[in-house]
């Protein structure tokens, strides 16, 4: 028996690609580091399927990037394994659910994949030639798959154990065992091809391509991946078609906001597949939405700065105005830009109240009357420009005081001032008369951000206090967003993520790349977790009972 070059991640203990051998990688961590694979979940755009399987209870879709695992009976998601857990990424070849375990093989243009959710198992193994065919035998199906390919057939074992197998000693026709492709579901419901570009209409009555597509074994289910809109479930005998959003419309996030059982993005306008929103993740990542506004496509190619959730409307501060939309009703979305009102079209911040939204922009401030009734985005419901000509790139509302980052420094405005006006801590302080680049605020302290420094003031009185002799903030490069709760401080950069503890001012830094997947835009802290908005995702960080990470 001649033996491939073979890589074994078990995932559940932590895994790193690797290979010269049967490796089996544990010591509880993935690659660069010492937690496990649920702490640290990353996600990135996920609407342009190129592979589908379905097992007896699972189904499986491929992305660019990452295994998509969606669990049938309860309709739900888990986290999807991505190339930082050991899973190569890269064009599908072949795809096939296996027989007795609901497990998925993969083949890619590196060999082979398998994976099983339950041990939370990844095993690679190099195949010769490009996988074409995955198939098993019903006689035996714990032998393994065979899988063929130009160079000719192989059996892989489970533990990723690689033999040549001559033809005449494949599974008999009667005896294999193979999942169906989209040409074998067409050849079965021949009608299905002229009803599907129908049934996979949004709500704009857009429809999306079918890339891919099997038949769930044992009954006459069908699932469909498509290039822009995720996986649909297909009814074939009824013309029914329901579909199941995972992860991001587009490649980055550019801006995070909190709802009551879990969080909203808003994309950079820059996915493969031109679409562009705000995206609903709920806390344990199994249920997903996406919102694009209405047929005019509000968030397509625009750059998101800030975003805000407040009932039923999401403020969105873009490169091309602000965006209000409904998240129950997409369609009623509305945009102010230099047409209608704005200052700038470049809208950098908000802060929402009940009655509307006060935005930043490149040239100014402004306060945007809300009206729930209003389908319009009318010039009357836009204030005269406050600060004009200064660049507004943060916003905190607290109480009835608006603290305001500027290029000009730090402004603040309490209800019934005229205008803004520098606090009384800016006199003291000159860091507070630099370009501010992001606010934030837990009980009693405000920090205000700089490029690169922090400021701490005492909410209640404007007095600053003592900064953190032992944090340096160079190696973020750059400051872009900063969130804070009882415990911590996070501070968001082109470099990474700085985590300071706010009793002993312990920082701690996540390099980017490398323990986040790309710079981050913004960070958002919850109970359990920390968000955090990257240029090529999201990155969800398990945390410790002191809110520092796992």
């Amino acid at each position: 028996m001649t033996r491939a070059v073979v890589a074994i991640c078990v995932l559940l203990s932590g895994c790193a690609s690797g290979g010269g051998g049967d490796t089996e990688l544990g010591g509880g961590g993935r690659a660069g580091g010492s937690f496990r694979r649920e702490d640290r979940v990353f996600i990135g755009e996920s609407n342009e399927i190129t592979g589908i399987a379905a097992s007896q209870r699972m189904v499986f879709a491929t992305t660019r990037d990452a295994l998509l695992i969606l669990d049938k009976q309860f309709g739900s998601w888990s986290p999807p394994v991505t190339v930082l857990d050991g899973y190569p990424g890269g064009p599908v070849s072949a795809m096939a659910a296996d027989p007795i375990d609901d497990g998925v093989w993969i083949g890619t243009l590196g060999g082979i994949v398998y994976y099983r959710p339950q041990l939370d198992v990844l095993t690679t193994a190099v195949v010769a030639g490009i996988p074409a065919a995955i198939l098993f035998d019903a006689r035996d199906p714990l032998a393994g798959a065979y899988v063929g390919s130009a160079a000719g057939w192989s059996l892989v074992t489970r533990t990723g154990n690689v033999t040549p197998v001559q033809g005449a000693f494949l599974p008999p026709p009667s005896a294999r065992v193979q999942s169906s492709n989209l040409n074998d579901v067409y050849r079965e419901y021949p009608a299905l091809q002229n009803f599907l570009p129908t049934m996979l209409r949004d709500e704009q009555l857009q429809s999306w391509p079918v890339t891919t597509g099997t038949k769930a074994p044992g009954s006459s289910e069908v699932w469909v991946g498509t290039r822009g809109n995720g996986v649909y479930r297909v009814d074939p005998l009824f013309n029914r078609a329901e579909h199941f959003p995972f992860g991001l419309l587009d490649e980055g996030i550019g801006a995070l906001a909190a709802a009551a059982d879990g969080i909203w993005m808003a994309g950079l306008g820059t996915g493969s597949s031109a679409r562009s929103g705000i995206t609903f993740a709920s806390s344990d990542l199994r249920r997903w939405r996406w919102v694009e506004g209405s047929l005019s496509r509000p968030f397509r190619g625009a750059r998101a700065y800030d975003l805000s959730v407040r009932a039923r409307a999401a403020w969105v501060a873009t490169d091309r105005g602000v965006v209000r939309v409904e998240t129950q009703n997409e369609n009623n979305a509305r945009v102010w830009s230099l047409g209608n009102g704005l200052p700038d079209d470049r809208a950098l911040s908000l802060a929402t109240s009940s009655d509307g939204a006060w935005v930043g922009t490149a040239r100014g401030l402004v306060f945007i009357t809300d009206s729930l009734n209003r389908r319009s985005a009318p010039r009357s419901a836009v204030s005269a420009t406050l600060a004009a000509g200064t660049a507004v790139r943060a916003l905190l509302l607290t109480g009835d005081t608006l603290w305001i980052g500027s290029d000009a420094g730090l402004l603040v405005m309490a209800s019934g001032d005229s205008g803004p006006h520098r606090p009384s801590a800016a006199a003291a302080e000159s860091r507070l008369r630099r370009p501010i680049t992001a606010l934030a605020r837990s009980d009693s302290e405000v920090v205000v951000a700089t490029t690169d420094d922090l400021v701490r003031i005492s909410a209640y009185d404007g007095q600053i206090i003592p900064r953190y002799q032992a944090v340096s903030l160079a190696q973020l490069r750059g400051i872009t967003a900063v969130a804070m709760d009882s415990s911590t401080i996070w501070v968001a950069g082109r470099g990474g993520l700085l985590v300071i503890t706010r009793d002993a001012g312990v920082p701690r830094f996540l390099t980017a790349p490398g323990d986040l997947p790309g710079e981050a835009y913004d960070v958002l802290l919850t109970r359990d977790y920390a968000w955090v908005a990257t240029r090529t995702g999201l990155a969800r960080i398990t945390r410790l009972r002191d809110g520092t990470p796992r």
